[in-house]
């Protein structure tokens, strides 16, 4: 799941790339344009991370319904082989996400660095830089999210 709590709404959105495998609306990814897929890091990673999302198209006993929960697993669930959206992540942009490592998501946590996981999940960056700073803990209606605040520039983790 994704909340754009401060974003570029003008930004390009690239929908022309497969998921290797399955995944979840709201996890970090990485590009391979040779593979035409977006993919999960092969390491701990904030290099190159992107978000990913897809176009939610009910089917089904389910087409004729058009009120969803954000977070039903038929609306973030995405099937390895499908399109997606790949979500670019800019300089001052403010996300929340439910894909993160549970233990990190702890006030205690706030200002620290973050990055991708092999599993596509955010979690708190111990090597390296990143761009991506821990920006707290909200309750979506009863969903725990993570902020993810988009820095500038890259910083070394301490």
């Amino acid at each position: 799941m994704i909340r754009e709590l401060m974003v570029n709404g003008a930004k390009n959105i690239p929908a022309n790339y497969a998921a290797k495998v399955a995944m979840v609306t709201g996890m970090g990814v990485q590009v391979d344009h040779k593979a035409g897929q977006v993919k999960f890091p092969d390491a701990a990673t904030a290099e190159g991370i992107e978000m990913v999302a897809h176009e939610f198209i009910p089917e089904g006993i389910y087409a004729s319904q058009t009120n969803f929960d954000d977070y039903d697993k038929m609306v973030t669930k995405i099937e390895a082989g499908v399109l997606v959206k790949r979500v670019p992540l800019y300089a001052g942009e403010l996300y929340g996400t439910d894909q993160y490592k549970t233990a990190d998501a702890q006030d205690t946590n706030i200002g620290k660095l973050l990055e991708v996981n092999t599993d596509g999940k955010w979690q708190v960056a111990t090597t390296g830089t990143s761009r991506f700073e821990f920006a707290g803990v909200m309750d979506d209606n009863g969903h725990k999210l993570i902020m993810i605040s988009v820095l500038p520039e890259a910083k070394t983790v301490a």
